[in-house]
């Protein structure tokens, strides 16, 4: 039962780094500039190393277009974010509780701080300040990455 539970996470972790490439590289194309970090298995961030085989990484490109469209695409960038720590907690098995050490209390950290974030922005999103959104976007999940080690 518990590594059903498991396969399950880790099936729902490869269709969030499936959407996550497909939708960011469309982004990328169509709304011009953007960050890309890479983010291995363990969580720690990766800029010009290469990843071992087994360790597949997820590209995020953290989009920052100031007032050109793609707001939506921003906000569900960040939620992929959200889902991906989401999911490395859970896969830690740590997640219901505060974790002891290590990668289960960091991804459990960011989790929350992802989580709390997408709520400012979908209000703000809701009331249009779209420039506002987009720096704040822009900071914080600069501010995420820079932190990982």
């Amino acid at each position: 039962m518990e590594s059903q539970g498991n396969e399950k996470a880790v099936d729902l972790q490869e269709a969030l780094i499936h959407e996550a490439n497909y939708l960011l590289t469309y982004s990328n194309i169509v709304k011009g500039w953007t960050r890309q970090m890479t983010l291995t298995s363990d969580c720690s961030s990766s800029s010009s190393q290469e990843t071992d085989s087994s360790q597949k990484p997820v590209c995020i490109k953290v989009i920052h277009t100031g007032v050109m469209k793609g707001e939506e695409e921003g906000l569900r960038a960040m939620q992929i974010m959200v889902d991906y720590h989401v999911q490395r907690a859970k896969l830690a098995g740590e997640l219901d509780r505060l974790p002891a050490s290590g990668e289960g209390r960091l991804a459990y950290k960011k989790a929350i701080r992802c989580m709390e974030q997408v709520q400012e922005f979908q209000t703000m999103y809701l009331l249009r300040k779209v420039e506002d959104t987009y720096l704040l976007f822009w900071d914080a999940a600069k501010e995420l990455f820079d932190s990982t080690n």
